[in-house]
């Protein structure tokens, strides 16, 4: 008898090109046969590991379907996860019957799972309802049906050519964000094997930043406080309640939503210092947290506030995000009733825009004019990357530039007098003037004889006597120490020796 076999195998196969020539496939084949015993064939990939995956699958798939039986949650993730040209071929073999077949979850349904978990992880309506939106226009417009339809160079097309019709690379990184994190929840929940789109990258949002906004000096401010504080009303909201507003938001740097979401009790006034309390679903960052206040800040609250209840709103917002058309608002009635100056313009001539989300941005940068830390405004803005805070919400303009210059020391001014440590080499001549009167004697010879005189000395002192050596002849012996770093002159042939050389130097005696 023969080996029994295979329920399936993979390989290449071999083609002739145009010129004739014989070429192997760059991707593998399946071959197997249905549960009718017709041998069968479909493509895999390139690579062999997973087409030797796929093979087995489909191989178990032809078992369960000859003896009727359901498929396995597993099977199901793996039929789901292949493309749909696959999946139409086993059902049109009849190894996936049309009940099955049309079972299979389509990426519209799935979507509306992923959907159920992002609210399941405590996200706000706006943060579930724009990544749906952003995920649901892709596979629209790429034209994907399932997972094993989804293919990174689509997206990277799709994603270039809105950018070409005008898309901001910020937007484009927000619709990447978004369906990355989407395939990331197929990952985690076994409908696919791999994030298809894991290896595309987000395009660099500075060199096309569409919205720049900036801060507004001091005098500015005061005049657009002012302006609110003396002005009509605005989408049902006192001018004085929209002043409180601005001024909250310019101190703590607070949100368009966490003061939407602010009541009687989140505030304690009588503190010290007084503090303002957020719940952590009206955060972005899903926190709670509590902030300082400005005593100033503190008694226009407590006056404002008077006897509201703990559980009533603290600002009577409507429920629109209204606070951009608000900021506009009160900035063209900030030129004065005769018009003696202009009114603030709501973007310069460098196109930077203020309005509500600016006085963030107000809040970082008086911080910056105040010499506070970039940590501790950090802290109080409650940003998770030290760069945000810095790059894009301290906007530091001319004259606060020229008011860190100023802070320089200066460099002009009387030179103080200092003491010059003299040098035995540079400052004194300590070396004998030189005769005029030529010797004719031989330098080697002189040389000789001066040192035949030192042993001589040596020899005949009294040091080397132990008994005549008294104390008077110490006490020469240290006036005659040379001092402490004095390099001293040297005769005889006119070499300099080193101090390391000429001090402490032992004599050999023959």
């Amino acid at each position: 008898m023969g080996r029994p076999r295979k329920p399936c195998s993979i390989r290449k196969t071999k083609y002739r090109d145009e010129d004739g020539i014989l070429k192997e496939s760059r991707k593998f084949k399946i071959f197997f046969r249905d549960h009718l015993g017709t041998e069968r064939a479909l493509p895999g990939t390139t690579d062999k590991n997973i087409s030797d995956h796929m093979g087995r699958n489909i191989a178990a798939i032809v078992n369960l379907r000859a003896a009727n039986q359901p498929l396995s949650s597993e099977l199901r993730t793996f039929i789901e996860s292949q493309p749909r040209r696959v999946r139409d071929k086993l059902a049109e073999w009849g190894i996936l019957d049309e009940k099955t077949a049309a079972g299979f979850d389509s990426l519209s349904f799935t979507i509306e799972l992923w959907k159920k978990h992002l609210r399941s992880k405590n996200n706000t309506s706006r943060h579930v309802n724009e990544h749906t939106k952003k995920v649901t226009r892709i596979i629209t417009d790429c034209g994907f049906i399932g997972w094993g339809d989804v293919c990174d160079d689509r997206v990277e097309i799709w994603l270039s050519d809105r950018r070409e019709k005008g898309m901001s690379a910020r937007t484009s990184n927000a619709y990447l964000t978004a369906f990355n994190g989407f395939c990331r929840w197929g990952v985690r929940t076994g409908r696919i094997l791999r994030n298809p789109v894991v290896g595309l990258s987000k395009v660099n949002e500075r060199t096309d930043r569409r919205v720049e906004r900036r801060a507004l000096s001091g005098v500015e401010m005061r005049r657009f406080l002012r302006a609110a504080e003396s002005g009509p009303s605005y989408r049902n909201v006192s001018g004085s309640t929209w002043a409180l507003l601005f001024q909250l938001a310019a101190v703590t740097g607070l949100r368009w939503s966490e003061l939407r979401s602010l009541k009687r009790s989140s505030f304690n006034l009588d503190s010290i210092p007084p503090t303002v309390t957020f719940e952590a679903e009206a955060t972005k960052n899903r926190q709670e947290d509590c902030l300082p206040l400005q005593a100033e800040t503190a008694d226009v609250l407590r006056s404002f506030l008077g006897l509201k209840s703990p559980s009533a709103p603290a600002f009577p917002l409507p429920k629109r995000d209204c606070g951009a058309e608000a900021v506009r608002f009160f900035l063209d009635r900030t030129g004065g009733p005769d018009r003696e100056f202009k009114p603030i313009p709501c973007e310069d001539d460098l196109g930077r825009r203020f309005d509500f989300h600016a006085l963030r941005g107000q809040f970082a940068t008086s911080l910056a004019r105040a010499g506070v830390s970039l940590a501790a405004s950090q802290n109080l803005l409650r940003h998770s990357d030290v760069n945000l805070t810095a790059r894009h919400y301290t906007h530091l303009v001319l004259e606060d530039r020229n008011k860190a210059i100023e802070k320089l020391p200066s460099l002009d001014g009387s030179l103080e007098s200092e003491s010059i440590a003299r040098t035995g080499t540079d400052d004194i001549d300590l070396a004998p003037k030189k005769s005029t009167v030529k010797s004719t004697e031989n330098p080697k010879k002189i040389y000789r004889n001066r040192a035949q005189s030192s042993e001589k000395v040596d020899h005949t002192s009294s040091k080397t006597n132990p008994v005549t050596y008294g104390k008077s002849d110490r006490l020469r012996e240290k006036e005659l120490t040379r001092p402490a770093g004095f390099e001293p002159a040297t005769y005889g042939l006119e070499i300099r020796c080193s101090i390391q050389l000429s001090y402490g130097r032992n004599v050999r005696h023959s």
